[in-house]
């Protein structure tokens, strides 16, 4: 896990904007699953950040359980199977909806 991103602190490129409205992720969508999500190496010395199905659900299960935080629990069902992919000196490619699994955890 990365620590948490402050939204001044994330460059988008122009294509990643237009991505970005195109798919319904806001700024704060990108800044939770790049400081909360994992990350994954991509081709053209790339990383993918997502947050597991597994995590999301557990989360999931727990503001259930108590009743707390509504509005997370609204954010958390709209960040599964999203993902940010970011080039290697830290600026925002693209978002996406990933339909491919990206393997086991390392």
């Amino acid at each position: 896990m990365t620590p948490f991103v402050a939204l001044t602190d994330i460059d988008f490129s122009e294509h990643s904007t237009q991505r970005m409205q195109q798919r319904g992720f806001d700024m704060e969508d990108v800044a939770v699953i790049i400081s909360e999500g994992i990350e994954r190496r991509a081709p053209g010395n790339a990383s993918v950040h997502i947050i597991p199905d597994r995590e999301i659900d557990a989360r999931i299960s727990l503001i259930k359980a108590t009743g707390v935080n509504k509005k997370g629990l609204r954010r958390l069902m709209r960040l599964r199977n999203k993902a940010v992919v970011l080039s290697c000196d830290g600026m925002i490619i693209t978002v996406e909806h990933r339909t491919k699994r990206l393997g086991p955890v390392a």
